[in-house]
C-alpha cells in the first residue's frame, strides 16, 4: 500500500496547513531526493560541523522542529518520512525503512550523520547503523511497547473519520500541547503507507542519547529506561514532559 489522501480536497487543505507550519523555519532550501519508493522531501540548513539528519514522528511532518532548527548552527537535514503526509510521494510500497533511509541518506552524500528522531522517526533512527543517534520517545517496538490506552484511543481517532477526534487525541497523547492544522489533517484524512514498528532485536551499537518523557502517556517511562539502560553506549536522559519534543533539544545533541 502507498500512502495516499482520501480525497483531492483534503490534500489541498493540507498543504495549505503545512504551508502555513512551515512559515516558522528559518530559512533553508527544499530538495526533492528520488528512492525506489518514490520522492522523498529534505528540508535543509546549512551550517558547520557534524551534519544532523532530522526524523519526525508519525502523522506530525517537519514542521515540527522549526524551533530545534533554530537552535542547531550544524548543517541540518529534515526528512519527511514516505509513505505519511508531507512533502514526499509514495509511489511503491515500503516495508523497509531502514532501506529507504540508507537510499535518502547516499543521494544526500551523508555517510555517518547524527540521526535525531521522534517516536516513529526514532524507531527509524534506531534501525540504522550510525556511530551516533538521539531518540526522543521511540515508538512502540523500539524499547518498549506503548500503553494500551495510546493505542485504543489511537484506534477510535482514526475509526472516527474525525478532525476533532484527531485533535483531542494529539492534546491527550502530548500532554496538551495544541496541534498544528497539517497533523490533525493529515492524521484525518490520510491512508499510511507506513510499516508498523517492530521489535529491535539487535544491539545498538551506536553512542546513543535516549530521551524519556517522565509523564508519557504513550508507554511506561520506567520500562523504556529499563530497556535503553541495556544498550553498550547510551546516556538517557528523563524530562519532566510528555511525548513530545523537549524545549532544549538542541542541548542534549552529542
Amino acid at each position: 500500500m502507498t500512502g495516499r489522501f482520501t480525497d483531492r480536497a483534503a490534500r489541498e487543505r493540507f498543504g495549505e496547513a503545512l504551508g502555513r507550519a512551515m512559515e516558522a523555519w528559518p530559512p533553508h532550501e527544499t530538495l526533492d531526493v528520488p528512492t525506489t519508493w518514490g520522492t522523498t522531501r529534505v528540508h535543509h540548513r546549512p551550517g558547520t560541523g557534524k551534519p544532523v539528519v532530522l526524523l519526525h514522528g508519525a502523522g506530525v511532518t517537519s514542521a515540527m522542529w522549526a524551533d530545534t532548527v533554530k537552535a542547531i548552527e550544524r548543517p541540518v537535514f529534515a526528512v519527511d518520512i514516505l509513505g505519511d503526509a508531507g512533502g514526499s510521494v509514495q509511489t511503491a510500497p515500503l516495508k523497509d525503512m531502514n532501506a529507504w533511509l540508507a537510499e535518502v541518506l547516499d543521494r544526500l552524500g551523508l555517510a555517518d550523520p547524527l540521526l535525531v528522531g521522534i517516536s516513529y522517526g526514532a524507531w527509524i533512527a534506531a534501525l540504522h547503523p550510525v556511530t551516533e543517534s538521539v531518540l526522543v520517545e521511540p515508538a512502540a517496538g523500539t524499547f518498549a511497547p506503548y500503553r494500551f490506552r495510546a493505542i485504543f484511543y489511537a484506534v477510535l481517532a482514526k475509526l472516527s473519520h474525525s478532525e476533532r477526534a484527531w485533535r483531542r487525541y494529539l492534546r491527550w497523547i502530548s500532554n496538551g500541547e495544541e496541534p498544528s492544522d497539517a497533523a490533525v489533517i493529515g492524521l484525518t484524512h490520510w491512508r499510511s503507507g507506513l510499516p508498523l514498528p517492530r521489535r529491535i532485536r539487535r544491539t545498538i551499537e551506536a553512542k546513543t542519547v535516549v530521551i524519556v518523557g517522565e509523564r508519557s502517556r504513550a508507554q511506561d517511562s520506567r520500562k523504556l529506561v529499563a530497556r535503553a539502560k541495556e544498550l553498550p553506549n547510551a546516556r538517557i536522559v528523563v524530562t519532566p514532559g510528555g511525548h513530545g519534543l523537549p524545549a532544549n533539544l538542541a542541548d542534549y545533541l552529542p
